[in-house]
């Protein structure tokens, strides 16, 4: 009996991420299977940075042609960062943040407060897991956390370990 996984086993997640319709969740499935193979794969230097690029151009074709035209829209993103940004600096303790959480909270108070009409609603997220940590936990938190990724970064590059590095993202 062969104990390797059914390659459906792989497919289910794959097909998952484009099912979803998000550009970055099919941009990082690009980078990660690249990244996979470069590191795994047991061929030449060369031929594995022709492959690496030529499955990020082929996944990220195939989110393109899924998409379509919003396939790298910001959706409002940018313009709410600014203002989420703004709202921190000026009412927020920046060492603590506003608490686990509250990011669903404070996220709609934003766009209020900046009458930010970006044509979708609410964003009760984000959508940046970086800035709504900072917001949230302020800068000590932030810090922590990024403590923990360059520790693990660090890891990696002493043991070669990347699946445990790459699960952190």
């Amino acid at each position: 009996m062969n104990p390797a996984p059914a390659l459906w086993i792989y497919l289910i997640p794959i097909i998952g991420i484009f099912l979803t319709h998000s550009s970055v969740g099919i941009g990082g499935l690009a980078l990660s299977i690249s990244l996979l193979f470069f590191f795994y794969a047991r061929l030449s230097m060369r031929v594995k940075k022709i492959c690496s690029l030529a499955i990020v151009g082929l996944i990220l074709l195939a989110g393109l042609c899924l998409v379509g035209n919003d396939f790298l829209s910001t959706n409002g993103r940018f313009q709410f960062w600014l203002a989420a940004i703004d709202y921190f600096m000026k009412h927020v303790n920046l060492w603590v943040g506003t608490g686990l959480g509250t990011g669903q909270l404070f996220g709609p108070a934003v766009q209020a407060a900046y009458k930010l009409d970006i044509g979708l609603g609410w964003y009760i997220f984000f959508h940046s897991d970086w800035m709504e940590l900072v917001f949230e936990q302020g800068f000590i938190g932030f810090y922590s956390v990024a403590m923990i990724v360059v520790a693990s970064l660090l890891g990696f590059l002493n043991r070669n370990n990347f699946v445990s590095f790459i699960a952190l993202f």
